[in-house]
């Protein structure tokens, strides 16, 4: 996901359930506008492929939720 490379981003990542898997953050000004994710969730299981809601909230400019279609090689 491309995220501005000055303000601090956080993804959540959800479920279809509603359930947080996993939350991704980074912090302002690293020059890196890209998180990426690794497909564990917050206990560092492995996710099932599927389709996942995510939200992302960058400081300064607001939030923004979608979905995600995710597919895992094993």
């Amino acid at each position: 996901m491309n995220l501005s490379d000055t303000k601090k981003s956080t993804i959540r990542v959800f479920n279809l359930s509603g359930d947080l898997v996993t939350t991704l953050e980074k912090e302002a000004n690293t020059g890196n506008r890209f998180l990426d994710w690794n497909g564990r969730n917050i206990k560092d299981r492995k996710c099932a492929s599927g389709v996942y809601i995510y939200q992302t909230e960058i400081e300064g400019i607001g939030k923004k939720t979608g979905k995600m279609i995710c597919a895992f090689r094993r």
